[in-house]
Parts: structure tokens; C-alpha cells; sequence
């Protein structure tokens, strides 16, 4: 649970200066680095947490209110438990400290041994006095040693992993008969008495919220950049400075994987090789063999099934060094010669050699001329536009005019939300909807709703919240009571069979196929109707059990299936795992209690 040794993940963020919010982190820091704060924001049994608290294990950043909220709580569980340990005399000892940072790996020379001079010096980079780093690791080993104390206390046997593993593995083989609501809708008649009754329980679903219809303007940069003429010359003179990035040559190849580590023994490595080599002669012998020998025998699972096939690609570092280096040294059709990579070794062959041509990249260098014709247009254009509108407050016209652009339109929208993408951002709502806008009939301000894109909305339309009349929502109501209804109906159609069917009795349904179904395996059934199939004991199979669905009622025929098959190791991995869910479990809930024996204050 308080897993701060895996792969020294902790120490690689207060290393590289990534300590924030989301990781775990360390309380009584002002305390550690001298001085300390009148005021606090939380207390933990007495001990302080600061807004310097909050300051030093964000790194400086900016947080929101939100953010701080989050790291403070991390900050309060952090020292509960802490204390918790503390209580328990659960203290690591000074060497246990020593011993854990000695075999941290990035404190390590060149010789695999810890080397006092480089933990120094990354220390001082981070600026991180080695007192408050040391008290650090101590804290996280008292965490692991409680969260240690409580695992071996709350041992689950293995009995009673066992039995959750057959329970798991059970299975029944099950048939459904489904009753849907739609089936008893055109069963049901709705009066006019009906609709009244409901429209009067249900005024709130017929409000019709405070709306507006908007006219509005937008300059944007694409819109420019769509409609500025480039020269065909200076698209020919770009692409020409620009060839190497835009015509760059790409080869189509296939390959073949032995795989191996890189930091296998070497008899491992020897193995690969000899393996490879064999596949290589193979396919110089006969190289119209490559594809199928890759299918064969590669080790790369994204290739291999294709023939080894990996498409074209540049040599823009897409693949590995070595590989790209001696992929781009081939000639159309050619085979090298084995290539080493940590990935294992490589055959390599050309397929195809191609590069893009000055007609296939035109119109993408046509698009860049255009955008950055645009952008300077753009530029020039934005306080102009924005004094424009601000000028004249009365009219989006005259704007429209000076810039060539339209006046668009739109359709209803409320303050919660618009139909039209660009009139759904919350700036522009809010903007409709206030004063200025709304009441005075003023354009709003320019909205940037993102760079190189600017509106200004003004109301067309304006209507108040209204109950919607009964006459305009009864096609609404009609539906609604019928589908109700409907439910009803279909639960009271499946209730009735399914008494009759486990009473002996026949019922009118329409099985559907058989199929096996398991807690693992539910085969698309919910939580509820797989609890509902083994609810059945297996002494009184077949048997009949119905549950209500948010589609309507199923009933389920259920009968003896055959239990999973696992292998031996895949049950041990499987009474394993539930042996650690339940005793993580037993672990969550202690500190569930912790926290309420600890008085913690928030100011």
C-alpha cells in the first residue's frame, strides 16, 4: 500500500523537481528547514501544516484553490498516519535510513557503489537540505513499516482464498427471456384526464429556461488564411528551402526479431544470434522467403502476422539508431546483414524507396504561406476590430462591414448551454447573458475563444423562463406515460412467468440460446442478474430466477454449467490475488479508522 520503495519512483520526482500534486508527500517541513508560521492551515495531534508546508512540496507552482485542497488533505492523511505509527513505536532505526539510501540507484558512482560526493551534489541541485530529504525517507519507511504491521495482522488463510477462487470459477449455463417495455407501449392508452394530471405532478420538467437568440461576428485567422491567393512561385521557392523537411525519403521495409535483452548472459545472447543467423541464411538463399519467415518466426508481435511489414518511415528517429541507420544504407530489394538492438537482432529488407514529390506537398506548403500571411493579417487586425466594436456599441454592422465579414445568427440558446459549438463556450454564455449585453442591448467585448479566433455577440431575441403550455409538451407526455406504463407492464408480464416457471407451471416465453456464464465471464450480463444466477444453490439446478433491468425484466433459466478450467499456476496467481485484495482491504479500512482517532483541525 505504501509502495514509496518501487523503483525509487519518490526520489526520482524530488530528483528531477517534480514533486506536486498526486504524489505522496511529507508533512513538518517548515520545522526541518527552521522558522515556522503564526497562522496554519491544518493541525494534526498539535503539529502544524503551513501554507509554507504547501509552498515547499508544490516546488513554487502556482496552485488553485482546488489543487491546494488536494495536497493539503494528502499533507493531514500523511501525518495521521505518521503519528499512527509513532503511537505504535514503529520507528525506523538511523542504519535502516543509512542502509536504504546507500542502495539508491541514482545515487550511485560508476562503479555500482553509493557515491557520497554525487548524493550531495544532486542534492544541492534541487536545493534540498539533506536533512529534510533524510527526514523524508524516514517518514516513508514508517509508513511502510505500519502498512507492513497491519498486512501481517490481517492474514487471510488459504482456505478461504480457495474457496473465493472456486466461487470465481463457477459457471452455469444460462438461458434469458427478455420483456421490454416497447413490446407494451401500443398496449397502453393514455386519456386526456392523463395528461393533465401529469403535466400539473411535473411542471418542472416543462420549464422552459430563460433563452436568447444571438447575431454575432467572428474574426478569424482561418477564415483569412482560406481566402489570401499565394503566388505559385514562392510556393515552388518554399518548398526548395524546405525540401529536406517536406520530400523527406521514407523506406517501405520488412523485418525479422529475434528477441533477446540486452542485459541477457551472454549464452542467452549466443543463442539469439545463432537463431537469427540461421533465419538469415534462410532468406539470402531464397529472399521471396522473407515474408513468410517473419510470419513464422519474428518476435515481434505488431509485425510479424504482416510478414514483418513496418509500412514506410523516415529517418527522423522513429525507429531506433541502429536499425534506421542500416535501414536508410540499403538499396531498394536488399537484405542486411544481422543488426543488434536492445530490442534483440534484426534482418532487415528494403521493399520500396520513395520521397514525396513537389506536387504531393503543394498544397500543405500552400496552407503554411497562407497561414502565415494570415497570422500577420490577423495581428494588425485585432485592436482595430476590438475598437470597433467597443466604438460602436449599438450595431455589430458597422464592424462587419470594415473587416468583410458576416453577421451570422443563431439559433436558441440558454445560459447553460448553445447548439452551435463556437456559441457553447462558457465565456460567450456569459457574455449573452449579462448586463450589458442582455439588458442595455450592447455588443459584448471581442471573446477570444482561442488564438486567431475572436467573436462579438449581441441579442436578437430575448425570452424569460416560462412553463411551457400543456398543449405544447402532451405529445411529450403521451410518450412518457406510455413508456412507464409500459415498464409497469413488462415487469408485471415477467413477475407473473416467472412465478409460473418455479411453480412447474407453463409460461409463454421465448427462451434465448443457452450460454455459459460465470463471475469472471458474466457474457454481457449485469452484476445484478449474475448475482441473481448464483443465488441458485446448485442442489435445486435447474431453477428460475428474474431481475428487474433499467430496460425492463429478465427471467433466467439456470442450469449446471462447467466450471472454468485453470491451470495450476493460474489458480495460485488467482488465490494470490484475492489473498491481497482482501488483506489491502483489512488494511484500507484500519486507516479508515485511524484517521478518526487523530484530532486534526483546519483553520
Amino acid at each position: 500500500m505504501f509502495d514509496f520503495v518501487n523503483n525509487n519512483r519518490q526520489f526520482a520526482s524530488i530528483a528531477l523537481g517534480l514533486v506536486g500534486i498526486g504524489l505522496m508527500v511529507g508533512t513538518g517541513i517548515s520545522a526541518r528547514m527552521g522558522g515556522g508560521e503564526s497562522t496554519y492551515l491544518a493541525k494534526v495531534d498539535g503539529q502544524t501544516i503551513t501554507e509554507r508546508d504547501l509552498a515547499i512540496r508544490s516546488r513554487g507552482q502556482n496552485l488553485t484553490d482546488v489543487q491546494k485542497g488536494q495536497l493539503l488533505g494528502q499533507l493531514v492523511q500523511r501525518q495521521t498516519i505518521l503519528n499512527e505509527a509513532t503511537q505504535r513505536n514503529l520507528i525506523p532505526s538511523n542504519s535502516l535510513v543509512r542502509e536504504y539510501i546507500l542502495k539508491m540507484e541514482p545515487f550511485k558512482g560508476d562503479n555500482g557503489q553509493f557515491d557520497e560526493k554525487r548524493y550531495m551534489a544532486i542534492l544541492a541541485a534541487q536545493q534540498l537540505p539533506v536533512n529534510v530529504f533524510e527526514a523524508d525517507i524516514r517518514d516513508e519507511l514508517q509508513q511502510q513499516l505500519l502498512g507492513g504491521a497491519i498486512q501481517q495482522g490481517g492474514f487471510v488463510s488459504s482456505a478461504v482464498a480457495d474457496r473465493l477462487a472456486n466461487a470465481l470459477t463457477a459457471s452455469r449455463s444460462v438461458q434469458a427471456a427478455t420483456f421490454m417495455p416497447a413490446s407494451y407501449a401500443d398496449k397502453v392508452t393514455v386519456s386526456d384526464a392523463d395528461i393533465k394530471k401529469y403535466y400539473d405532478a411535473h411542471h418542472g420538467d416543462f420549464n422552459q429556461p430563460e433563452r436568447v437568440k444571438l447575431d454575432y461576428i467572428v474574426l478569424s485567422r482561418d477564415e483569412m488564411a482560406a481566402g489570401i491567393a499565394v503566388d505559385d512561385a514562392k510556393v515552388k521557392d518554399y518548398f526548395e528551402q524546405h525540401k529536406s523537411e517536406l520530400a523527406q525519403e521514407e523506406r517501405h521495409v520488412r523485418h525479422i526479431l529475434v528477441k533477446v535483452d540486452a542485459k541477457a548472459p551472454e549464452a542467452e545472447k549466443a543463442a539469439a544470434r545463432k537463431k537469427a543467423e540461421a533465419y538469415l541464411a534462410e532468406v539470402k538463399k531464397n529472399p521471396s522467403s522473407f515474408a513468410e519467415v517473419a510470419k513464422q518466426h519474428s518476435d515481434d508481435p505488431g509485425s510479424a502476422a504482416q510478414g514483418g511489414d513496418l509500412g514506410y518511415f523516415a529517418n527522423n528517429g522513429t525507429m531506433v539508431k541502429p536499425f534506421a541507420d542500416t535501414a536508410f544504407k540499403l538499396a531498394k530489394g536488399q537484405i542486411s546483414d544481422l543488426v543488434e538492438t536492445q530490442f534483440g537482432f534484426h534482418i532487415i529488407e528494403v521493399e520500396d524507396i520513395r520521397a514525396k514529390t513537389f506536387d504531393d506537398v503543394k498544397a500543405t506548403v500552400v496552407a503554411r504561406l497562407q497561414h502565415d500571411q494570415a497570422q500577420q493579417k490577423f495581428q494588425a487586425s485585432v485592436d482595430k476590430f476590438d475598437e470597433a466594436v467597443y466604438q460602436q456599441p449599438d450595431s455589430l454592422q458597422p464592424a462587419a462591414d470594415t473587416f468583410k465579414l458576416e453577421v451570422r445568427h443563431s439559433d436558441w440558446l440558454t445560459r447553460d448551454a448553445a447548439a452551435e459549438p463556437m456559441l457553447n463556450d462558457q465565456k460567450v454564455r456569459d457574455a449573452a447573458f449579462s448586463p450589458d449585453v442582455l439588458t442595455k442591448k450592447h455588443n459584448s467585448e471581442a471573446i477570444e475563444l482561442a488564438p486567431g479566433n475572436k467573436i462579438v455577440v449581441r441579442v436578437a431575441q430575448h425570452e424569460a423562463a416560462k412553463l411551457l403550455p400543456m398543449a405544447d409538451v402532451s405529445a411529450k407526455i403521451i410518450a412518457k406515460i406510455k413508456e412507464e406504463r409500459g415498464v409497469t407492464l413488462a415487469i408485471e408480464a415477467g413477475k407473473n412467468a416467472l412465478a409460473a416457471l418455479q411453480k412447474g407451471e407453463q409460461a409463454t416465453v421465448e427462451w434465448q440460446p443457452a450460454k455459459p456464464v460465470g463471475r469472471l465471464e458474466p457474457a454481457g450480463l449485469s452484476k445484478a442478474a449474475v448475482d441473481a444466477v448464483f443465488s441458485v444453490a446448485e442442489s435445486k439446478l435447474p431453477g428460475y430466477v428474474g431481475v428487474q433491468e433499467p430496460t425492463g425484466y429478465a427471467v433466467y433459466k439456470v442450469s449446471a454449467g462447467t466450471a472454468k478450467v485453470m491451470t495450476a499456476q493460474e489458480r495460485d496467481a488467482l488465490t494470490q490475488n484475492i489473498a491481497q485484495t482482501l488483506s489491502a482491504e483489512q488494511v484500507g479500512a484500519y486507516f479508515e479508522t485511524v484517521r478518526k482517532q487523530h484530532k486534526v483541525e483546519t483553520h
